[in-house]
């Protein structure tokens, strides 16, 4: 839909159904891309903020999900 109609809405939409589907990388780099082009284009401040926000959130999802967990079936004192 982007690549037909380059309005910048498009992009969030776009990153938030990836952060929702479990795919914060690519919700990462759509944020980003809306963030790149919004500086050229004088988005509405409060949108951009918005959009950092979400950025954020996408960051964190991606940490937890590399981030390496304990497994709980043993206690650490009988490893």
């Amino acid at each position: 839909a982007y690549e037909r109609s380059r309005t910048l809405w498009l992009l969030i939409n776009i990153g938030r159904m990836q952060q929702k589907l479990g795919q914060p990388a690519e919700a990462i780099r759509t944020y980003r891309q809306y963030l790149q082009d919004a500086e050229a284009r004088q988005e509405p401040p409060e949108q951009v903020q918005q959009v950092r926000g979400y950025l954020h959130e996408a960051e964190n999802d991606l940490h937890r999900t590399t981030r390496p967990t304990l497994r709980e079936d043993k206690p650490l004192y009988k490893k």
